[in-house]
């Protein structure tokens, strides 16, 4: 299996170390591919996201409604009063991270896209997986809080 998972520095050290060190732990065998935007050296492949083809063509293209936290010119988010979510630019980060991962790196074995604040609490197989995937070829695993926290 190969764990994914995007983040930045500042979200590296406030919750991405934590996640790894409890991969390492209960997932010692999983490859960790970490699609990021780091200062820090890792131990781990790290792949920066936004020199993914990908990344750079959207980015390229909607620039200007991008806000200028996440790089783009927008001073103030478009479309404000009609429900448009500001961060939809750091979302777009994850499905080029998953495409990448799926498409480029080609990776032949079950890849696990996990939000840098989860941790995890037992190890499990690739059986496992197999099991709660049922064959399907992208499903999502709910543990017991109330917000899904990733996906197969």
């Amino acid at each position: 299996m190969v764990i994914i998972s995007t983040f930045n520095e500042d979200m590296y050290q406030a919750t991405g170390k934590k996640m790894l060190n409890t991969a390492e732990t209960y997932l010692p065998n999983a490859k960790k591919v970490v699609y990021g935007e780091l200062t820090t050296k890792l131990d781990y492949e790290t792949i920066d996201v936004c020199e993914i083809d990908q990344f750079k063509t959207v980015f390229e293209q909607n620039k200007d409604v991008i806000t200028e936290a996440f790089g783009g010119t927008a001073t103030s988010p478009p479309g404000i009063d009609k429900s448009f979510n500001i961060r939809w630019f750091g979302w777009f980060r994850k499905i080029v991270m998953s495409y990448h991962a799926i498409c480029e790196a080609k990776h032949d074995d079950y890849v696990l896209f996990v939000d840098s604040d989860i941790r995890f609490l037992d190890s499990f197989t690739d059986d496992f997986i197999a099991e709660v995937t049922q064959g399907k070829p992208v499903c999502y695993f709910k543990g017991n809080p109330a917000a899904i926290e990733t996906g197969f």
